[in-house]
């Protein structure tokens, strides 16, 4: 009994249909996970940072399922996209090993709006994080805005980053719920202990979501011993232009921006900066 030919034809339809679904999620998501390596050889912090909301084309929710990183000597290498393209490769070959003359209908084609797609995600990320000022330069404002905004201190206090003049201040904005941040706190810990008194080391809490108390129980859990508040509203957030978390901003005792520090940062890697700002 032969099979009904218009049912053959659309199971073939279907089948180089799934094939060029496939064969283009491989080449996008390989394309995007070789940027991440690329990014991270040439610097660019916005397709090879650590956090949620930096990496190339990644959610917050597929970094936290697929977020993956290599350590190449100093280098956070980006590889959020291997694990997905490796299962799409897979599936490649088999579906090759079984049906290699779905592979000959358009795959020039296919390959061609997979490739253009990439380019453009990779050109419109790039593009967003340098009018975020993410990849630009640090512009100082005279009237350092960021200074006066108000922000609350655990124990109800309202104050300003104005009024850590006087000393330098290490300042983190953090997320309890940020597996990054967690890790941080061991960084911070080494700093606070090896400059006592000559550093302020301040962790504000700009997570929406969060209360006083959720901040209260994430420093117990962790042991955080300095200083730390809550800004719900993200005002610090926007004023510092901080694009995720843990984002950490290293300012002079004048109140200037001397150095920002995206994604979780070795104590080694701040202290090279705060040394200076202590010794003047």
């Amino acid at each position: 009994m032969s099979n009904n030919p218009k049912k053959v034809v659309r199971r073939d339809a279907r089948g180089r249909l799934l094939t060029r679904l496939i064969l283009g999620l491989f080449i996008m998501f390989a394309v995007w996970s070789i940027s991440g390596v690329l990014a991270a050889v040439a610097g660019v912090p916005n397709l090879a940072a650590k956090e949620a909301g930096l990496d190339c084309l990644c959610s917050p929710a597929l970094v936290g399922l697929l977020g993956y990183y290599a350590t190449v000597g100093e280098m956070e290498v980006n590889l959020s996209f291997l694990v997905p393209t490796l299962v799409l490769g897979i599936m490649l070959l088999l579906l090759y090993a079984s049906k290699r003359e779905v592979f000959q209908t358009k795959l020039k084609q296919t390959v061609g709006i997979s490739l253009v797609i990439s380019f453009v995600g990779i050109v419109g990320v790039v593009a967003m994080a340098y009018a975020g000022g993410e990849l630009g330069p640090i512009i100082q404002s005279h009237e350092q805005a960021y200074l006066h905004v108000e922000f609350e201190l655990l124990n109800g206090e309202v104050v300003t980053l104005s009024d850590f003049k006087g000393k330098p201040l290490l300042l983190e904005l953090m997320s309890p719920w940020c597996k990054y941040c967690s890790m941080q706190v061991n960084e911070l810990r080494k700093i606070v202990e090896n400059y006592d008194d000559a550093l302020n080391v301040l962790s504000i809490c700009a997570d929406g979501r969060a209360t006083v108390k959720d901040v209260a129980l994430f420093n117990e859990a962790h042991g955080v011993s300095w200083q730390t508040g809550i800004d719900t509203m993200g005002k610090l957030m926007d004023a510092l232009g901080a694009p995720g978390y843990p984002y950490l901003v290293l300012i002079d005792k004048d109140g200037n921006v001397i150095k920002v520090f995206r994604g979780l940062t070795t104590a080694e890697t701040i202290e090279a900066y705060v040394d200076e700002l202590v010794s003047q």
